[in-house]
């Protein structure tokens, strides 16, 4: 059985998201590669399964070239974590195994991907390389690691204002060093005014830059940004209303199950109180109280078959 693999935050969503939308730009730039190094193909399904193991294995797998190596095709492991998880290096060799075994860049005979992975922390700073060495045997993880806690919100700021960054990373500014400054967010947003002006789509990705509030949030500072923000167009991203959406329709699930537990927990008092009359206070209480509508449905059937109060007590231990 496969360790826990912590569950995914928000945080978690957000990044995952904003590095899927960019095509490979983030990633690049994350990996310090110029365009001239690599080139991003697409990303693949990040389907790999372990049999009878239900958790995710990574966040994402993209198909990179290296322009280096004749366009050798490369499989880079993308994992995005809110707080550094010390079984990374494991996940990422089980990552990498499975992708040695199951996927193949094409239908030639022993063909297979290279290997890359790139470790995005939100917040902290982990430590995922693994070099482990005995006698002539060398086993050696040591992916990408990105702290965004140690970047200079000022300076990357500038690199995206001169197009040495990807404007994705705009969402990210609040989780580095000065992300909370006011002049930082008033900085962020002449960047952001800037990159519209001279993008006739820009105004559409003004969802994904303010996805910054979000990321505010896992700093302490979502307070400065969201008062910063007040006269700023707020732009809803894709991934926001995917949330909202969950949220109505868990909202609606929720409804439902409300209204059945209702429904059961009357119809169960009705049969006590035709049968028995008087039903002691403390029953009438734990079941009114009782969540679990195949517990009710059993409560139900007990009150019919039991003979007396005292019978039907006895069976459901209320």
């Amino acid at each position: 059985m496969l360790p826990a693999i912590p569950e995914a935050t928000t945080y978690d969503e957000a990044g995952r998201y904003l590095y899927t939308r960019a095509e490979g730009r983030l990633l690049i730039w994350s990996m310090g590669l110029l365009p001239d190094q690599a080139r991003f193909d697409a990303w693949r399904q990040a389907n790999l399964a372990v049999p009878g193991v239900q958790q995710r294995i990574c966040d994402g797998i993209a198909r990179l070239a290296n322009l280096q190596q004749g366009e050798a095709p490369y499989a880079a492991l993308l994992e995005i974590q809110t707080r550094p998880d010390p079984a990374m290096p494991g996940r990422l060799l089980l990552a990498g195994g499975l992708v040695l075994l199951l996927l193949k860049p094409d239908a030639l005979p022993g063909s297979s991907y290279q290997l890359a992975a790139v470790v995005v922390n939100l917040t902290g700073k982990g430590n995922a390389a693994r070099t482990m060495r005995l006698g002539r045997s060398n086993w050696v993880v040591v992916p990408c690691e990105v702290h965004f806690a140690e970047m200079d919100a000022g300076e990357v700021l500038e690199q995206i204002a001169s197009e040495q960054a990807p404007r994705e990373a705009l969402a990210f500014i609040p989780l580095m060093q000065g992300g909370a400054d006011a002049g930082i967010i008033r900085r962020w947003l002449e960047v952001v005014e800037k990159l519209e002006s001279s993008d006739p789509v820009g105004l559409s990705r003004r969802g994904d830059y303010s996805l910054a509030v979000v990321f505010a949030e896992a700093t302490g500072c979502r307070v400065q940004w969201e008062q910063a923000l007040k006269g700023f167009r707020m732009i809803e991203s894709e991934l926001v209303k995917e949330w909202k959406a969950q949220s109505r329709l868990e909202g609606r699930l929720e409804g439902r199950l409300e209204g059945r537990l209702e429904g059961k927990i009357e119809a169960l008092l009705r049969v006590l109180e035709k049968r028995w009359r008087q039903v002691p206070a403390d029953v009438l209480e734990k079941i009114r109280n009782c969540t679990d509508a195949t517990l009710l449905d059993r409560w139900l059937d007990e009150a019919l078959a039991s003979r007396s109060l005292k019978s039907f007590r006895s069976r459901t231990s209320l």
